[in-house]
């Protein structure tokens, strides 16, 4: 069997590192920006379903396949990644101060099975100031990230509090997708 992480995300494939000794990375090609009536987790979850079906396309349906998504909502609007520094600037002017929740979305499939769950949890911000965001958007590539932010990284000293699980903000919830692997009798 072999292993397929299905995402271009540097942080997912440290993430897998830590269940999987070696995975081939193979980025799925699909238009993340859906426009939906869908709730936030479905939202979420429609995406990494998506994911999952284009690079099913490539690998044998004995292979395991494993896709994500991570979006950031706040007061019910979601925040993905930023176009640009300016939406980036505006994205982190939004969520400081303020609490937010962070959705991972997963799928998972091997043969005949299919798995897609999802995550959440709760940061809140400090207060953080316009020069300390331009500094942080002058540092880092933050259009790399949903909500402009990687927690794991310079910008973790704005976050004031989390409630839930630290990976799931990195973007892959490594708990619940190795009891969902264990449920497919994957070891």
């Amino acid at each position: 069997m072999r292993v397929i992480l299905g995402s271009a995300s540097s942080r997912r494939v440290e993430l897998l590192k830590r269940v999987f000794d070696n995975f081939i990375v193979h980025p799925s090609n699909i238009d993340e920006n859906i426009t939906s009536n869908l709730s936030v987790i479905k939202h979420a979850k429609l995406i990494a379903q998506n994911k999952l079906i284009e690079v099913r396309k490539h690998f044998n349906k004995d292979d395991l396949i494993i896709t994500a998504d991570t979006i950031v909502v706040y007061k019910n609007i979601v925040y993905g990644k930023p176009l640009d520094n300016k939406h980036a600037f505006e994205m982190l002017s939004v969520l400081s101060g303020n609490k937010h929740e962070v959705i991972s979305a997963y799928a998972i499939s091997y043969n005949d099975n299919t798995i897609v769950n999802f995550d959440k949890t709760t940061v809140t911000f400090s207060q953080i100031t316009a020069e300390e965001i331009n500094k942080y958007i002058s540092l880092d590539n933050c259009c790399e990230y949903a909500g402009s932010y990687a927690i794991q990284g310079i910008f973790s000293k704005f976050v004031k509090k989390i409630n839930g699980n630290i990976d799931n903000v990195i973007g892959l919830p490594l708990a619940k997708l190795v009891i969902d692997l264990k449920n497919m009798e994957i070891s």
